[in-house]
């Protein structure tokens, strides 16, 4: 059965791992080649078997991750837009300073980001309410304008000037996902991927009973091919969250823990633990369509 999938964010680390093939594969090119034996075609063949198979796990993470972000209910933490326009014109400013080079850029892409409102594009996209397929759109509005990097730049600039807020952090792991899903499955992807998993951490690391900052890591952390063994870590933060969940009122969003942490215990093979998870998900949620749907799979 096939899990359902929320969000975001990070399985997509895996990229680095090719990154570090590619790098070898560049510097070892220079080097004299030595005498190649049938053992060594052996290994060069499972190596080459192995780097395709986590590959192709790896393109199919991005695109699952893609269809999936921005699932978060409309009451999650925002940040402030008073202090975002500051961000954004700080921001930007110190990007034209370190990169002169940038003010030469050519005149078409330099004509689409004078005529695109950055400031109205992020205010668009901080909008509460918003529905999982408008923040996509949001987001490629501000990636086909070529404002992507001017963006990721607002939202770190915001981050390093508020590093006491959990909520700006999880906003800058949200935007690195952005230049992921950009980068596709090339070995970029892992370099932005690691970035917005560091970015979580943080945020957890001001306050380890923020939710989003916690939800975000688990999902993260699931999106990883099995062949990594990041299941049990992705599970432990999910048991914690419902755990801290209870000891807050209850939210709508809530729901959305108790569906991925049985749907981990799925795939993990232990069919009856993620039947009861749901079940319990759906005591505290009745009526929720996802859990019920995932429970009536699994009693059939």
């Amino acid at each position: 059965m096939k899990p359902i999938l929320i969000l975001s964010l990070a399985a997509i680390l895996s990229a680095s791992i090719s990154f570090a093939v590619v790098r070898c594969a560049g510097s070892c090119a220079a080097a004299p080649a030595p005498a190649v034996g049938a053992d060594d075609v052996a290994r060069l063949t499972r190596a080459l078997a192995d780097s395709e198979s986590r590959q192709a796990a790896l393109a199919k993470s991005v695109e699952d991750l893609r269809a999936e972000l921005a699932l978060r209910s409309s009451q999650d933490s925002r940040v402030p837009m008073g202090d975002i326009e500051g961000a954004v014109n700080r921001a930007l400013a110190q990007q034209r300073s370190a990169d002169p080079a940038s003010e030469t850029a050519s005149k078409p892409a330099a004509a689409a980001a004078k005529a695109f409102d950055l400031h109205a594009a992020i205010a668009e996209l901080q909008a509460p309410g918003l529905s999982r397929e408008e923040k996509m759109a949001k987001w490629k509005a501000i990636a086909d304008a070529g404002a992507l990097d001017d963006a990721v730049a607002m939202f770190e600039q915001f981050a390093r000037e508020h590093p006491e807020s959990a909520a700006a952090q999880v906003e800058l792991g949200s935007a690195y996902l952005q230049k992921v899903f950009k980068a596709g499955n090339g070995p970029e992807a892992g370099v932005w991927a690691t970035k917005a998993d560091k970015a979580f951490d943080s945020g957890l690391a001001v306050d380890d009973h923020n939710w989003d900052a916690r939800f975000s890591k688990a999902v993260s952390l699931s999106f990883w091919p099995p062949v990594f063994g990041k299941q049990t870590e992705a599970i432990n933060h999910f048991e914690i969250l419902a755990a801290q969940q209870a000891q807050q009122p209850s939210e709508p969003k809530f729901a959305q823990t108790w569906l991925l942490l049985g749907n981990m215990y799925q795939q993990l093979g232990k069919s009856d633990q993620a039947l009861a998870t749901w079940q319990k998900g759906l005591a505290l949620f009745p009526g929720n369509a996802s859990l019920e749907q995932q429970i009536a799979n699994a009693q059939h």
